[in-house]
């Protein structure tokens, strides 16, 4: 029997899906059909269900009413409608992440959430933004410096300093 580990969130809503369970038959018309059926441990009796065409396994309490120590052990079966009926199984184990800590297949914490990373990201790239606007600030007023000295006439050889290669980036992106 096949042994698959899947996780639920401790915030899913009845109904929502824990995972879907998917076969094939190669025979065809009736004999096809394959039809699903959770057999349960009597503790875990009326938690799960699962959809007998789709083979969609569903919450059938609230994510918070699950104890997130425990392990669910459910089987899977799915049969076809052929005579005799031939059929298969898997075992799930599901657990419970909870939302303070989502927890990897290995049973490490991950103290990371998806709002958390997001926001790092946007500050990074304000950061950047501001960084770039203000070195093309600087370079504007360092170069408006140097055209309004009259009466001196220099002559410089191009650098390779932060402010023209700024001018040189300027000017192909505002030349296309």
């Amino acid at each position: 029997m096949q042994r698959e580990q899947v996780w639920v969130s401790g915030d899913a809503s009845v109904g929502s899906v824990v995972t879907r369970v998917h076969a094939t038959d190669a025979d065809s018309a009736l004999n096809a059909r394959l039809v699903y059926a959770l057999q349960v441990n009597h503790s875990d009796n009326h938690v799960f269900d699962v959809d007998p065409l789709s083979g969609s396994v569903t919450l059938a309490v609230p994510g918070h009413a699950l104890n997130p120590a425990a392990r669910y052990l459910l089987s899977l079966t799915v049969s076809d409608c052929g005579q005799p009926p031939l059929t298969t199984s898997v075992q799930l184990s599901v657990r419970v992440m909870t939302s303070s800590v989502m927890t990897s297949q290995h049973g490490v914490g991950v103290g990371v959430s998806l709002v958390m990373v997001v926001a790092v990201v946007v500050a990074v790239v304000v950061v950047l933004l501001v960084v770039v606007m203000v070195a093309i600030v600087r370079c504007r007023r360092q170069a408006d410096s140097q055209q309004t000295v009259t009466g001196i006439s220099k002559t410089t050889t191009p650098g390779i300093g932060l402010c023209d290669l700024m001018r040189r980036i300027e000017f192909r992106t505002f030349r296309n």
